[in-house]
């Protein structure tokens, strides 16, 4: 969904509103969004998907498919589904929160009705 900073502003990632204005494409702070940096996530850290919700960062994971070698995000979610995203793809992945924060609801990939209401409630809400 998004993050509440100290003075209740929501922070969303820019793909979670089909229709930005300005300010959210720039984080509603003024500074250009930009991708996911893999140097600044650790593992544990929840991250966000924007078609999967959020879930617990695992690391990057490398498979072996004869002689290619390609690297992937992992996102474990609460079902224990485990989610691997390209890292050419990491457009679709934004920083949720750090591995220490509490009351995370983790999304399921089991459930995947469940983070699209979410989304569009959210949607709904801001567009209010």
């Amino acid at each position: 969904m998004g993050v509440l900073d100290e003075e209740n502003n929501l922070y969303l990632p820019g793909w979670f509103i089909k229709k930005l204005d300005a300010s959210a494409e720039t984080g509603g702070d003024g500074a250009p969004s930009r991708p996911l940096e893999l140097s600044e996530i650790k593992k544990g850290d929840f991250l966000v998907h924007r078609d999967y919700g959020v879930g617990v960062c695992l690391g990057l994971v490398v498979k072996k498919n004869g002689v290619d070698i390609q690297e992937f995000l992992a996102i474990k979610y609460s079902d224990g589904g485990v989610l691997s995203i390209d890292v050419g793809r990491l457009d679709l992945v934004a920083y949720f929160a750090p591995s220490h924060s509490e009351n995370i609801n983790i999304d399921s990939l089991s459930k995947r009705g469940s983070w699209a209401r979410k989304k569009l409630s959210a949607s709904r809400c801001a567009e209010e």
